[in-house]
């Protein structure tokens, strides 16, 4: 049973972490009730107020952890760690990628992999989209022969703790029972329940990054910003209305509908501009203080900025992106 969040005093992405936060956020995607759904993706709210690079990591986690699941649900012999045993990460296809799977054998570069750093095992697409070979998805034990982990000198200047990487493999051997699958995913519960969970995921760590901005500045009084905020305000009371209303929409139905891709598609527009809304009236404020690199808010706005390059297709790709 998913309990309700309360907090974490670990700012690090680590087992520590994990372990700490693993009561509220311990999801197994093939054995859940509709109210743990539910929970999780509130808990994941609040995480993502608080931080949003953690909650990008611990996206990151859940889904490779649920890739791991279905697996498993299938009959093959892949073991799922615990939730703070191992740390996961997660990459989908890119059109820089270069990696392919020769029988088991992987070479190439994987990129953009978050927090692949901190991770013991990474579970990403190989093949399918951007190449002439089949989609699979296999899983990678990151401490093996024939994996480099680079951050190609990369500095970011936000969101520092999820990091993205580069995997390049020379000659890593998978070995058969590390494919998770091959070729387009077919139509299942579980399949559905992946996909949307880790989209949604992506959305609700957008809607976070609007509210904590909106809280900074209502809490700033150094200001007269009062209607520009109000503005915001009620855009981001409807952001969240809609929010809720499908996560129970995902939570009752597998088979999601175009209706509720479309919602997703209005929901992250209108959250990515409400972000930029937010970020000018900061800059509008000229605060001293978003100019300390060591200053929370300045962190929160730096972080705020990355996160805006995060981009996601619309709902007819999204649908077709098995």
């Amino acid at each position: 049973m998913i309990e309700v969040f309360s907090d974490f005093s670990s700012n690090t992405f680590d087992r520590n972490f994990l372990s700490e936060i693993q009561p509220a956020f311990d999801f197994d995607i093939s054995n859940y009730t509709d109210q743990d759904l539910i929970q999780w993706f509130k808990n994941f709210l609040q995480l993502s107020q608080v931080n949003i690079g953690l909650a990008h990591c611990v996206q990151q986690h859940q889904t490779a952890r649920n890739c791991l699941s279905y697996a498993r649900s299938l009959g093959q012999n892949i073991v799922v760690p615990g939730y703070s045993e191992q740390i996961g990460c997660f990459s989908t296809n890119h059109d820089i990628d270069t990696v392919a799977l020769d029988n088991h054998t992987l070479s190439g570069s994987k990129y953009w992999v978050t927090a692949a750093d901190r991770a013991d095992f990474a579970v990403i697409k190989v093949g399918g989209q951007y190449t002439d070979q089949p989609r699979q998805l296999v899983c990678v034990d990151l401490s093996g022969s024939g994996v480099e982990i680079s951050d190609n000198g990369y500095e970011p200047i936000g969101m520092q703790i999820a990091r993205p990487m580069t995997l390049m493999f020379d000659g890593h051997d998978l070995g058969s029972d590390r494919i998770i699958h091959t070729g387009n995913f077919q139509n299942s519960d579980t399949v559905n329940i992946i996909q949307s969970f880790a989209k949604y995921a992506f959305l609700t760590n957008y809607v976070g990054c609007a509210l904590a901005l909106y809280t900074t500045l209502a809490n700033n009084e150094s200001h007269t910003l009062d209607y520009q905020l109000r503005v915001q305000s009620n855009q981001l009371t409807v952001i969240y209305r809609f929010w809720e209303d499908n996560i129970d929409s995902m939570a009752v139905n597998t088979e999601l509908d175009k209706q509720f891709w479309a919602t997703y598609d209005g929901l992250y527009n209108s959250t990515k501009q409400v972000i930029v809304n937010l970020l000018g009236v900061m800059l509008t404020v000229n605060n001293s203080r978003m100019y300390n690199r060591n200053n929370a808010e300045a962190q929160q706005f730096l972080d705020a900025v990355v996160w805006l390059s995060h981009g996601r297709s619309p709902y007819l790709q999204v649908m077709s992106d098995a």
